[in-house]
């Protein structure tokens, strides 16, 4: 609790670099924490969509990122939760799994590339194992004449207006509350990755979070 505290309180750049050994240049930032919407965890009454995209990972440090989202049509897509994991497909697709069935998913996309169709083949699997069929997956194949870093430069102004992430400011609400939604670990991972991103590249960085949502 003394560190949520802490980093309630610090700027973000001084928290990242003292408390996570993770320093980061303001400057070039692709998704400046201030330039973000946020929500309560309380969704809006109306009806809604609910879809995710899977940027794979097999390991080896690479992080799979699945942003969760429900969307009730323009400026109201809410980032209701997120799977930021960097172990094997052993560990993440009951992970996966999981949030298909407690999200209620109902599409779910996956890249082609990059192993992306072996992975989606892992999760059907396992769907069909557990005698889940609300969710179509759908395989789709990167444009190649585009950069990773020019596709999330690309995207980021419709993100910052039309996307809303959870705070990830400790509340007492109670987790099984199905109508409301909290930032875990993964979430504020994710976070984190894609707000000290930068398309320059300065320091250590990782893209897959930017790059999924």
């Amino acid at each position: 609790q003394y560190y949520r505290d802490m980093r309630d309180r610090l700027d973000k750049a001084e928290w990242m670099a003292k408390f996570q050994q993770q320093p980061f240049v303001r400057e070039g930032l692709t998704y400046p924490i201030e330039e973000l919407r946020f929500f309560d965890g309380f969704l809006p009454v109306g009806n809604c969509s609910t879809i995710a995209h899977i940027d794979v990972a097999f390991g080896g440090g690479d992080r799979l990122s699945m942003p969760i989202c429900k969307d009730f049509g323009e400026e109201k897509k809410y980032i209701v939760g997120w799977i930021h994991d960097s172990r094997s497909p052993g560990f993440t697709v009951p992970r996966v799994v999981d949030a298909i069935d407690r999200y209620y998913i109902t599409k779910l996309f996956i890249e082609k590339n990059s192993g992306g169709q072996l992975y989606a083949e892992k999760v059907s699997e396992e769907m069909k194992n557990r005698g889940i069929n609300h969710c179509k997956i759908e395989l789709y194949s990167a444009p190649n004449k585009i950069s990773k870093n020019d596709k999330i430069s690309g995207y980021s102004d419709y993100v910052k207006r039309n996307f809303l992430f959870l705070q990830t400011k400790s509340r007492d609400f109670y987790e099984e509350d199905i109508d409301f939604y909290k930032a875990d670990a993964d979430y504020r991972k994710a976070l984190d990755e894609m707000t000290t991103f930068s398309i320059e590249g300065k320091g250590k960085q990782f893209d897959d979070s930017p790059d999924s949502i």
